[in-house]
């Protein structure tokens, strides 16, 4: 049997390798990859505050992945109001509806003014004082008055999603306690012990499952089925493909090809999404009020996903590889670690980084198209070295995102798919809930 399972694990593994292959890499020691620089002569609004929004979510001021989503939702989706509430393209989502646009508003100024507005809000003193600096010059680039009544009836539109936010619990997720399960049992989650300084990390972000919703009803809208039973065929093939090929010493089964995969997907999905999607929208120029929109759909749907995945993890409660291995099948005088050590002190089912990339992606693949007519180049640095994939569709990203967790070592292949799934269906909830197109003012 045990023969029979890794003969299995090994055409499953030759499979996934071959249609991942199909993805180019380039890699290269060239150090940090320059940031997003704004464009203002030869992008619009949308996109050059988009640039300016990145790195001010990705900043320690917004500190983890979920809460760098988080921003970039709050300040995407208050440009495509102020914006939309121009044009009248699309739906606007919670709009102040005493705060009107004046007469033959600019839709690049409301941006401007929604977008700083916004981030103003929500960033530390000097931030603002670093964002006062380039508001200044990009009104100058285009030529718009501080005073511009489009420009402040922005900043008002950015101002109400940032407080629409302001009590929504983000900010203390982290903090609310958590109580370790009693005598765990096999398959049951427990925080893991660091063996190289013999501490024990706090649970992470245990309320982000109660942090309010965007568009979907509730964090546990789209069921999710559990993990397969630690006496699956399944769970055993998964169990065993991750041991082998996402381990610290797997380098004699895990290729450069693969560790590549691992270290790219070690970035955090703002990072990553940010670069796809700002191509995406480069190659199509559709204009502003469907950047805007695309923009806004991209973070909204990763936020819900983020906080449904969050729920179902302090849910189901299931146990990490390391966990796993070093319980279920110990390795005489080893201690197994995976390749990014240390795993992440929070359960494991569903992956984080599967649910909201994937959702992320498939939000842009439904705005985009899934082939959006570019080579998508996005770049991370982990270790000194640049690691570039390219991917012709969204779904590229998503494939590669499930099997980058498993080389990583932080995640079951069962748990990866199921996460890119319920990523996909809140994407899908979004997109065809809100922010919908308008024609002869009705939007469907």
């Amino acid at each position: 049997m045990k023969a029979e399972r890794k003969q299995k694990l090994l055409v499953r593994i030759t499979i996934v390798f071959t249609f991942i292959a199909a993805t180019c890499w380039t890699a290269s020691a060239q150090g940090v990859p320059p940031p997003c620089v704004p464009d203002p002569a030869n992008e619009n609004a949308v996109m050059e505050w988009n640039c300016r929004a990145v790195k001010y979510a990705l900043s320690p001021t917004f500190g983890g992945a979920l809460r760098h989503i988080r921003a970039m939702a709050i300040v995407q989706l208050a440009v495509h109001n102020a914006v939309n509430s121009v044009t009248g393209d699309y739906e606007t989502y919670l709009r102040d509806e005493a705060n009107v646009p004046p007469s033959n508003a600019s839709d690049e100024a409301a941006a401007i003014g929604a977008a700083y507005q916004a981030l103003y809000a929500m960033v530390t003193t000097t931030q603002r004082t670093a964002l006062d600096a380039e508001l200044v010059i990009s009104l100058a680039a285009r030529g718009i008055a501080a005073d511009d009544l489009s420009l402040i009836y922005g900043k008002a539109e950015g101002q109400n999603i940032a407080n629409l936010r302001a009590g929504d619990g983000s900010g203390a997720a982290a903090q609310c306690s958590y109580t370790d399960i009693v005598a765990p049992q096999p398959g049951q989650w427990r925080r893991i012990i660091n063996v190289d300084n013999n501490t024990t990390p706090l649970a992470a972000t245990p309320c982000w499952k109660d942090v309010p919703t965007f568009v979907i009803g509730s964090a546990d809208q789209f069921p999710l089925d559990d993990p397969p039973s630690l006496t699956s065929e399944r769970y055993a093939q998964d169990l065993l493909e991750v041991k082998n090929y996402g381990g610290q010493n797997a380098d004699t089964l895990r290729s450069v090809f693969q560790t590549r995969i691992a270290d790219f997907w070690d970035g955090a999905p703002v990072a990553i999404i940010n670069q796809v999607i700002r191509q995406a929208a480069a190659a199509q120029n559709e204009g502003v009020s469907a950047n805007a929109r695309a923009l806004a759909l991209v973070y909204v749907a990763g936020t819900d996903a983020s906080i449904a995945c969050f729920h179902y993890k302090y849910s189901i409660l299931f146990w990490r590889p390391e966990t796993a291995v070093n319980l279920s099948e110990p390795l005489p005088g080893l201690y197994w670690k995976p390749y990014l050590f240390p795993s992440h002190p929070h359960p494991e089912y569903p992956s984080g980084h599967s649910t909201n990339s994937g959702s992320m992606l498939a939000a842009a693949a439904l705005a985009f198209g899934d082939k959006p007519g570019v080579t998508m180049t996005p770049t991370i640095i982990r270790n000194g070295t640049t690691v570039t994939p390219s991917w012709e569709s969204f779904s590229q990203g998503i494939d590669e995102v499930v099997s980058a967790r498993v080389y990583s070592g932080l995640h079951f292949r069962f748990t990866d798919e199921a996460s890119a799934n319920l990523g996909s269906r809140i994407s899908r909830f979004v997109y065809t809930h809100a922010l919908r197109k308008c024609t002869n003012g009705k939007c469907k």
